[in-house]
């Protein structure tokens, strides 16, 4: 169940991370999660929305769901994805919480991996997203336990988009337009390995041909 969205329309709506400050849409939801015992459930959540304390007023209502895993953003959702994560209010969540928790947020490198295990070996698991998607090697180097060239974390890059490249070659029919309006937002993340100027020649492209020679220009 999704309580970490940002995303402000959803959040005004009391969607997503919005639910945090519903407590009454919680407990309904608790009481079906206790009911469906076929059904396995998991939690993934921010700290608050304007607050990070919000998760004090719900986290006993949480605690009555026999969850798979409680998942913890570590911000609220007025910080979208930027600015401090509240670590005293997650400790504090995490000493409280009778669900297993994982960690997710800011974690960019296998030495940051090992740093959330070794700080909390309490946790029950680590979530990336944002920065898997920035460094698609992570896992292997972490796996590996060495970090990877640049080199080597640029053509593991590449491969992946080249992947998903051809996924939406293949599966999309409205044309040029669809396909780089799909593959170019993920270059926000991508991107990150190279120099921007390199970046915004992808960006700009306005055909298939232009996009792919900008990004052979990468390799």
């Amino acid at each position: 169940m999704n309580m970490g969205c940002p995303f402000v329309p959803q959040v005004r709506k009391g969607r997503g991370a919005g639910m945090l400050v519903r407590s009454d849409v919680i407990s309904e939801i608790s009481r079906h999660v206790q009911s469906m015992t076929d059904m396995i459930f998991s939690i993934k959540m921010r700290l608050g929305v304007e607050k990070p304390t919000d998760w004090r007023d719900i986290i006993g209502i949480i605690n009555d769901m026999p969850l798979s895993h409680l998942t913890i953003h570590p911000r609220t959702a007025s910080q979208q994805y930027a600015g401090e994560l509240h670590t005293d209010e997650f400790n504090r969540l995490l000493e409280q919480s009778t669900n297993p928790v994982i960690f997710n947020g800011d974690i960019e490198s296998p030495s940051q991996i090992d740093a959330i295990r070794e700080s909390h070996s309490e946790l029950n698991g680590i979530m990336l997203g944002r920065g898997l998607l920035k460094r698609p090697s992570v896992i292997a180097e972490w796996y590996q336990q060495r970090e990877w060239t640049h080199a080597e974390r640029v053509s593991h890059l590449l491969d992946l988009h080249e992947a998903i490249f051809e996924h939406y070659s293949k599966t999309l029919t409205g044309g040029d337009a669809q396909i780089l309006s799909k593959i170019k937002p993920l270059w926000e993340y991508l991107g990150t390995e190279f120099e921007r100027k390199a970046i915004k020649k992808i960006i700009k492209a306005n055909s298939i041909s232009g996009y792919r020679i900008a990004v052979m220009q990468l390799a």
